[in-house]
């Protein structure tokens, strides 16, 4: 499960996350184009690679995310039970 924050007016219904907050703007992201939305995972203790690993693993560009392919975002994994 993954926690976001809903917008109506945000891309496919998502809140965007900027370094700075704003009023209706979530804070604490990097200063880049194609960090991820995702503010939370619901991941188990000690699984990896570790929710801070999925989630900070991309490199950072300006470019418009448009023009960017999947592989340029952070990718979350699929967590199956054992």
């Amino acid at each position: 499960m993954a926690v976001l924050s809903n917008d109506g007016y945000g891309i496919n219904g998502v809140r965007e996350v900027l370094p700075e907050r704003e009023q209706w703007r979530l804070g604490g992201a990097p200063a880049d184009s194609n960090h991820t939305r995702i503010m939370d995972i619901l991941w188990p203790e000690g699984a990896t690679p570790t929710q801070e690993d999925m989630l900070t693993a991309y490199t950072s560009s300006a470019a418009d995310p448009a023009s960017l392919g999947p592989d340029d975002f952070a990718q979350v994994w699929m967590y199956v039970l054992p």
